[in-house]
């Protein structure tokens, strides 16, 4: 008699039970997101495509995993670089890193600018909130980008106010 899993949850158990070593190890880790998040309900594996994409993502080359590593160690944003410029590699290469979201976290906060990093204390009522981890891989992102992008736009009105004094100095305004 050939056993039927109703569910998607029931589908990725059955898959845990077969599971050894570095998979098992991988399953154990990542086995969170067969929960909806408590906070938001969202739920990462709704779906047993989904569990079985990331699974196969998770175990794809080593090699390409190694080299993606490396490249992402060098990705960090330079003084001038637009929040999006650093960050679109980054995600890019993620997939291939297989990177944790633990992983992720503090490679984004040991490779965005310090005054990045200042804004975000400064501005959250969490004075430690660069030290936990996001609840999912796209909090971490978020809770970059748009205090990246605030200050990115400070930067650059800062300098045209300048740019403008200067000018003003010049034709003996001021």
């Amino acid at each position: 008699m050939q056993q039927t899993y109703s569910t998607t949850n029931d589908k990725i158990l059955f898959i845990a039970d077969l599971l050894t070593e570095g998979a098992y190890t991988w399953y154990s880790a990542n086995e969170h997101k067969r929960h909806p998040d408590p906070q938001s309900g969202y739920l990462e594996w709704d779906t047993y495509t989904r569990f079985k994409r990331e699974f196969m993502t998770a175990h794809q080359n080593l090699h390409e995993s190694r080299e993606a590593k490396t490249e992402l160690k060098k990705e960090f944003q330079r003084k001038g670089m637009a929040m999006k410029d650093f960050i679109a590699p980054v995600r890019d290469l993620l997939l291939v890193a297989n990177l944790t979201k633990v992983q992720l976290w503090e490679h984004l906060v040991d490779s965005i600018l310090q005054e990045v990093r200042m804004h975000i204390r400064h501005v959250s009522t969490d004075k430690g909130i660069l030290d936990k981890v996001p609840p999912s891989i796209k909090m971490c992102f978020q809770t970059i980008l748009s205090p990246g992008s605030t200050v990115e736009f400070e930067t650059t009105r800062e300098a045209y106010a300048q740019g403008q004094c200067q000018q003003k100095v010049q034709q003996g305004v001021v």
